[in-house]
Parts: C-alpha cells; structure tokens; sequence
C-alpha cells in the first residue's frame, strides 16, 4: 500500500509538471526554502541536519498514522510529488544525469525507509480502526512493536541514507556536472 501511495503522489507530481505549472511552481518554491535551510552547514552539520529532519518525520509519520493512517498516506503522496516535481526541475536544469547522481544514490535507502515508516504507521491506523470496532484490540503492543522496527530498521537506514547524501553525493554531482 505505501509503495502505491508514494506512486500515486509521483503520478500527481507529473501531472503537475505538464498541466498545473503553477502547482508544480509552489512546490519547487517549498522545495529551494527547504534547501536554502541547509546551505552553508559543512558536511557534518549537512549530515546532522539530513537525520534530524528525515528521523523527525518518519517518527511522527509512523505514529500519528495512529489517526486512522491519514498522515502517513498524505505524506507518501505529497513525499511523491516532490520528489517526482525535484526530478524534473533538475533534469531540466542540468540534465538527467545529474537528477539521477543527485537523487538515487541516497533516495534508494531513504525512500525504502520511509516506505517502511509509512506502513508501520498505516498497520497503526488499521489496529486504531479495528480498535474501534473490537474494543480488546492491544493498540500498545502494536506501538511498542513500531517503535522496535523503527529502531531495528528505519532509524540506521536513515542514518545510512544521509551519509550517503551528505558525503557522497556532493562528489557524485560533481562527477556528473563534469
């Protein structure tokens, strides 16, 4: 289900690009704020900032997806528009090899952690719903065993995924731009 979900919110952002340029111009202006907050960081203050923004929105996406998993499933739809609106402004700006080398290297780890956060936050929602519905449904266990997937899996994939993008993606850039 997150991986459709992330899919659909990539579709959107397509559509976007080609029929809602003013939609796409909003999120290309969210996504340069967001990069202006990490310029002139170093490569450990890029890294620390990388985790603490990634590991900040996953924990809260995977709990708050308690709430019937309406935030994980906004977030992997809006997650995907951006990334598929990021894609395109980069390739047009600087070509596909370099949306490629600036993207996929660290995104393959990220979004396989996120994809997971996502689902272990939607299992949340389902356990809320069907809470609901059976009152004996253990809502704590289910967060306890989250929490233990978030720290056994997502947390050192995160960690992983912004050294990745902190150290090697800034050389990958550069071997791309030439």
């Amino acid at each position: 289900l997150s991986v459709s979900l992330f899919a659909v919110g990539v579709l959107a952002g397509m559509i976007a690009i080609v029929w809602l340029p003013e939609a796409a111009a909003g999120v290309e202006r969210s996504i340069a704020e967001f990069v202006q907050l990490g310029q002139g960081l170093g490569r450990a203050g890029l890294f620390a900032f990388i985790v603490i923004n990634n590991v900040v929105k996953a924990a809260l996406m995977m709990c708050l997806g308690i709430v019937f998993g309406l935030i994980p499933i906004f977030f992997l739809v809006s997650n995907g528009i951006v990334l598929s609106v990021a894609a395109a402004l980069i390739s047009d700006e600087a070509g596909a090899l370099v949306a490629v080398a600036g993207l996929l290297p660290h995104g393959i780890v990220e979004i396989s952690a996120v994809l997971m956060a996502a689902a272990a936050g939607l299992r949340l929602g389902a356990v809320a719903v069907e809470r609901l519905r059976r009152p004996g449904v253990e809502l704590k266990t289910e967060l306890a065993k989250a929490w233990r997937f978030f720290v056994i899996l997502i947390l050192p994939a995160l960690v992983v995924a912004a050294v990745i993008e902190a150290l090697a993606t800034p050389f990958l850039l550069m071997m791309a731009i030439g």
